[in-house]
């Protein structure tokens, strides 16, 4: 069981889904995290995800996304 996370941002076409352990704070480098777009050209979805869980969810909007 993980604990989850979603966040919409405003004036973007991402929102941003994060997965952790139960009580993981924020501010630690134990989320996995996965971004996903519009892509307003296509009308469709892209995402790009990070599957190991040391990233931070309060740095979601800066990781890197392959």
């Amino acid at each position: 069981m993980y604990r989850k996370l979603t966040d919409f941002v405003a004036g973007t076409n991402y929102t941003y889904l994060g997965e952790a352990s139960p009580g993981t704070a924020t501010s630690q480098a134990l989320w996995r995290v996965k971004r996903i777009g519009i892509d307003e050209t296509t009308d469709g979805a892209t995402d790009a995800g990070i599957a190991s869980f040391d990233k931070v969810w309060d740095y979601r909007s800066s990781e890197t996304y392959l």
